[in-house]
């Protein structure tokens, strides 16, 4: 997994569990979290493209997960490709780290 990808797949990961534990992010919708962590998680990295395209609001954000978006949205427009954006190796699994958080 690239590095853009490995760092939206852990801010995607840290949004969700922050929403699950009642402190929802206001740009964010759970649906749309979920959405954007099965496309990462399943490499469809130009379905990925296209829900960015069809929610710009998702890219309009001042936190880290919107700005992550935006570079790759923003590689995919310079570049006209996303060849070079590989599959995840892993992605987390919410229950296991929710269950880590709950041990300490």
């Amino acid at each position: 997994m690239t590095p853009i990808m490995r760092k939206i797949a852990a801010i995607v990961t840290a949004v969700m569990l922050s929403t699950y534990g009642g402190q929802a992010f206001a740009a964010y919708t759970l649906s749309q979290l979920e959405t954007i962590e099965q496309l990462i998680a399943s490499g469809e990295w130009a379905l990925l493209y296209a829900y960015l395209a069809e929610n710009p609001e998702l890219l309009e954000q001042s936190d880290p997960l919107s700005q992550e978006l935006k570079a790759f949205y923003d590689h995919v427009v310079e570049t006209g490709t996303i060849s070079n954006v590989e599959p995840p190796e892993v992605i987390p699994d919410i229950a296991v780290i929710e269950a880590e958080i709950d041990s300490y």
